[in-house]
């Protein structure tokens, strides 16, 4: 589980350095919406096992876009992306993420003490 929990780190993380400009972007999400949605709707009968198909194979081609993209752009011009500022980048979400875990598991403790405090112990 470890493995491919890093593996889509790094896909992520991947993914998100170089982004399709903005009209791209906009565009995509509507489209990606309705081939999930397609997608699931067509799992809920046997009928529209043609429509999965189709739709099983459009997911993973976006995705394989979105990565492409950014193996292009890593490769082309690595220098702009071999920056303190894209590591700050990267490390920020784990950062942040272990911090609020800190916050919720101290806020935890605060909770059970303050819990025991007014005697309301079940």
């Amino acid at each position: 589980m470890r493995g491919g929990v890093l593996l889509i780190l790094i896909v992520e993380a991947l993914a998100n350095l170089a982004v399709f400009p903005l009209v791209v972007e906009v565009l995509a999400l509507p489209v990606l919406v309705w081939v999930v949605l397609f997608e699931a709707f067509s799992a809920s009968d046997a009928k529209y096992h043609q429509v999965r198909t189709v739709m099983q194979v459009m997911l993973p081609l976006f995705g394989v876009a979105y990565v492409s993209r950014t193996l292009y752009a890593l490769a082309t011009d690595f220098e702009s992306y071999a920056t303190l500022e894209t590591l700050m980048r990267l490390l920020l979400p784990p950062a942040l993420t272990i911090a609020f875990l800190g916050y919720i598991y101290l806020l935890r403790i605060y909770m059970i003490r303050e819990h025991r405090r007014l005697h309301l112990v079940t």
